[in-house]
C-alpha cells in the first residue's frame, strides 16, 4: 500500500510538458488581435466513414470548435480517444489555428466518460492500450499549446471531467452536473486526474468531492473553481467563443510557455511513470470483483434497453 501511495502522489503532480515535448516540437502562430466572431465556418467531418468527432473553423481559421459526435452519450471508447488526441495534434500543427473550443454533439450530455462496456472481459493487452490511448488524450488536451476552452452544453461525469477539466476555461449550461463521481461506483479516478482537480479547486475541496463521488450541479462547481462560467445553454458558444478570443488576444508564445511552465512538473512525472499508471489500471480493472461490478453494468444497461 505505501508503495501504490507513493506511485500514486507521484502520478499526480503530471500536467504540463507538451510545449517542450522534444518528440513533437511547438510552432507559434503570430501576435494579433482576433477581432472577428465564429459566423461562417470551415465545416468537415473527422472521416466519413466514422464521424466521432466533428471540426469547424472561423473565417479567418484562428479558432476550431471541436465537437464530439458518438451518439447517444459520447462514452470515451479507444477510437473516439485515438481520434480526439489526432484532431487535436492536427490543429496545433496547421499553425494558423490558435484557439480550440471543445463541445458535444450529444443532447443533454457533454461526455459520459470512459466507455465502461469496452472495459468488461477484455485481454490485457487490449486494456493496456486503452489506458495509453486515455493518457494520451489527457496529456495531449492539458498540454496543449492551444488556447483552450470547453463549452459543456450536458451532464459531465467522470472522464467526460476530464476532458472539461483539461481545457484552460470551462463555460457551462446551467442546468447539468459535473465531477468525477468514479467512488459512487467503486472504481477510482487516476491520480493524475485527481491532481488536475486539486489544482483547479484546491486539496481539501477535491479531496471531499473525490471521496464521496460527487456530482455538483453548475452554480455549485462555479463557486469553488470547477467551472469559470455559468450561462443559460442558448448562450454557451457566444460565451465560449468571447473567452477564447479573450486568451488569443495575446502572444500565443507568451501564454503557451507560460501555461507550460505551470502544469510542468505534473505531465512530466505522468510521462515516467506511465507503465506503472497502466499496469495498476490493468491490474484494478481485472479484479474479480470490479468484473463482476462492470458485468452487472451492463446487464442494467441491456435491462433498460428492452422494450417494454
Amino acid at each position: 500500500r505505501k508503495v501504490l501511495f507513493s506511485i500514486a502522489m507521484l502520478a499526480c503532480r503530471s500536467l504540463v510538458a507538451k510545449a517542450f515535448n522534444p518528440q513533437r516540437g511547438i510552432s507559434f502562430t503570430g501576435i494579433a488581435l482576433q477581432k472577428s466572431r465564429l459566423t461562417s465556418f470551415d465545416r468537415s467531418l473527422s472521416g466519413a466513414a466514422s464521424p466521432l468527432t466533428i471540426v469547424e473553423k472561423d473565417a479567418d481559421k484562428k479558432v476550431a470548435i471541436l465537437r464530439m459526435n458518438r451518439l447517444p452519450s459520447n462514452a470515451l471508447n479507444l477510437s473516439l480517444m485515438l481520434e480526439l488526441t489526432e484532431e487535436i495534434r492536427k490543429l496545433e500543427d496547421e499553425g494558423q489555428v490558435r484557439g480550440m473550443i471543445l463541445t458535444s454533439d450529444c443532447k443533454n450530455i457533454f461526455s459520459a466518460g470512459l466507455d465502461l462496456l469496452a472495459l468488461a472481459g477484455t485481454p490485457e493487452e487490449s486494456l493496456r492500450q486503452f489506458w495509453t490511448a486515455h493518457q494520451d488524450l489527457w496529456l495531449t488536451l492539458y498540454g496543449s499549446p492551444l488556447a483552450t476552452v470547453a463549452a459543456i452544453q450536458g451532464a459531465t461525469p467522470a472522464a467526460g471531467c476530464m476532458l472539461a477539466m483539461a481545457c484552460d476555461y470551462r463555460v457551462m449550461a446551467n442546468k447539468y452536473s459535473i465531477g468525477l463521481n468514479e467512488a459512487k461506483f467503486g472504481l477510482i479516478a487516476p491520480t493524475w486526474m485527481q491532481q488536475n482537480m486539486v489544482n483547479l479547486v484546491g486539496h481539501r475541496q477535491a479531496e471531499r468531492l473525490l471521496t464521496r463521488g460527487e456530482l455538483l450541479e453548475a452554480t455549485d462547481a462555479q463557486k469553488i473553481g470547477l467551472v469559470d462560467e455559468v450561462v443559460p445553454i442558448e448562450d454557451l458558444m457566444e460565451a465560449a467563443n468571447r473567452e477564447v478570443l479573450k486568451m488569443i488576444s495575446v502572444s500565443d508564445k507568451a501564454r503557451a510557455m507560460t501555461k507550460s511552465a505551470m502544469r510542468f512538473d505534473t505531465l512530466d512525472q505522468l510521462r515516467n511513470l506511465r507503465d506503472m499508471d497502466t499496469s495498476w489500471f490493468v491490474q484494478f480493472i481485472s479484479q474479480p470483483d470490479i468484473q463482476a461490478a462492470l458485468q452487472a453494468y451492463i446487464e442494467a444497461i441491456k435491462t433498460r434497453k428492452q422494450p417494454k
